[in-house]
């Protein structure tokens, strides 16, 4: 009988830690359900401002068809082993700010600013990267950059 209330003894205990974890487990996912629901808002809200600014971009003929272009010259990484980089002012929900859009290019072998400017507009096209400086406090440890 000693063996039997011995081996008891232990049910509660272990009863008390297996509802605490479960207790964790629930507020824990609770807290990072609440996280990922405002990261999702804060993407939604960078992906909004992102949109206008493309379209900015497609407006004023920065990026799309018949686009604008400089003359290209040679980059580095992370962005293509060759560039085209056109800086210029953008006002974008009522802000006044820098616009800097990268069109970059790669491909087989040795490619030369020649071989992209002689090219078609996206024949060597890889990404295209854009910076858009906001309002001041936007995210200051980067210079305000979107």
């Amino acid at each position: 009988m000693k063996t039997s209330r011995f081996k008891n003894s232990y049910f509660p205990v272990a009863a008390i830690c297996l509802a605490s974890a479960m207790a964790v487990f629930i507020v824990g996912n609770l807290f990072a359900t609440a996280n990922a629901a405002e990261a999702e808002s804060e993407m939604s809200k960078d992906d909004a401002y992102a949109a206008k600014v493309w379209k900015y971009m497609e407006e004023n003929k920065f990026v799309g068809q018949e686009r604008m272009r400089s003359y290209p010259f040679v980059g580095n990484r992370p962005h293509g082993s060759i560039q085209e980089s056109i800086p210029t002012e953008a006002i974008i929900d009522g802000h006044k700010g820098r616009l800097i859009v990268k069109q970059n290019y790669g491909g087989e072998g040795k490619l030369t600013p020649e071989d992209v400017y002689k090219a078609g507009e996206n024949e060597y096209l890889e990404a295209v990267t854009i910076m858009f400086q906001r309002e001041s406090g936007y995210d200051p440890s980067h210079n305000d950059w979107f």
